[in-house]
């Protein structure tokens, strides 16, 4: 965490946390074990929240270039289909897709785990593949 605001605030909730569980402690175990996984689970929790609030801003339409279909059809298609994406899901696909990224590289530029990158970008393709079989059955 870079933001010592949100360190402070991770500090004080596994504070609280260690306070109202230390009844629960079980002496037979090691402390500082008991302590650092609280410390880690409130640190993973506000990192998760993070994500959950924050919102990636895509400004403008993903315009399919000429390169990738000539069917003006299929580019409207998958414009529609793109849009219809959470935000992350949109930026993920068209890092990984039309701009060649690799997941790692998009998981350093989002400041994601890779296995959360790609899990979006698994969920992402699916909605993708219903949607587009959706919109051919019309």
């Amino acid at each position: 965490m870079i933001d010592t605001s949100k360190t402070d605030d991770v500090l004080s909730r596994a504070y609280e946390k260690i306070y109202l569980n230390s009844a629960k402690f079980n002496k037979q175990y090691n402390g500082f074990n008991w302590i650092y996984e609280i410390v880690k689970n409130v640190a993973l929790d506000a990192n998760k929240e993070d994500l959950r609030n924050s919102h990636i801003e895509f400004n403008e339409d993903y315009h399919i270039s000429d390169k990738t279909t000539n069917n003006l059809a299929s580019k409207i298609t998958i414009n529609i289909a793109l849009n219809s994406l959470e935000p992350l899901e949109k930026k993920i696909v068209v890092l990984r897709i039309w701009e060649n990224n690799k997941l790692k590289d998009i998981a350093k530029e989002l400041d994601m785990p890779i296995s959360s990158v790609y899990r979006v970008y698994k969920i992402a393709l699916t909605k993708l593949k219903k949607i587009l079989s959706e919109m051919e059955g019309r």
